[in-house]
């Protein structure tokens, strides 16, 4: 990883991790690991989903393994969805913004049950849906800003 790069997913990690603060409930780190899928770098999306993994096991309340089962849904969900649509086409973000609300409504209700804490279901699913529109503005915002960086980066 150049150094022009590093500096620019520490900014990332910077970024999100102070808009969790300002907005709890909602992950500003998924659209990292959104758009390092879209450049097609193995091993850099490997290292930013370690690292947002591990951020988000740190930061949340729930046990163990809920932010695993998150990220691999969603990267699912975009591993999948590249093959019916471009990547840069906003019907494709707003597919995997919606499956992420979903996801994250899902998983949230399995991690209570399983943790036997109760959940207000209005409350979860208006913060997934705040989730889903979050995570279109987010990435799109940060795929832009990681273009205008590093311009020669396939930009989701």
């Amino acid at each position: 990883m150049s150094g022009r790069n590093l500096l620019g997913w520490l900014f990332f990690f910077c970024a999100g991790v102070w808009l969790q603060h300002l907005y709890p409930g909602l992950d500003f780190l998924l659209p990292g690991v959104l758009v390092s899928l879209g450049e097609g770098r193995v091993v850099q999306t490997l290292c930013v989903s370690a690292a947002c993994v591990l951020i988000q096991e740190g930061l949340g309340t729930l046990d163990f393994g809920a932010a695993i089962l998150w990220y691999l849904s969603v990267t699912l969900v975009f591993l999948l969805g590249r093959y019916f649509f471009r990547i840069t086409n906003i019907l494709f973000a707003i597919l995997v913004a919606a499956a992420s609300g979903v996801t994250h409504f899902g998983i949230t209700q399995l991690m209570c049950m399983l943790q036997q804490h109760s959940a207000s279901l209005e409350t979860l699913g208006n913060e997934s849906l705040q989730q889903a529109l979050a995570l279109i503005v987010t990435w799109k915002i940060f795929a832009f800003l990681r273009h205008q960086v590093m311009p020669h980066a396939q930009s989701s």
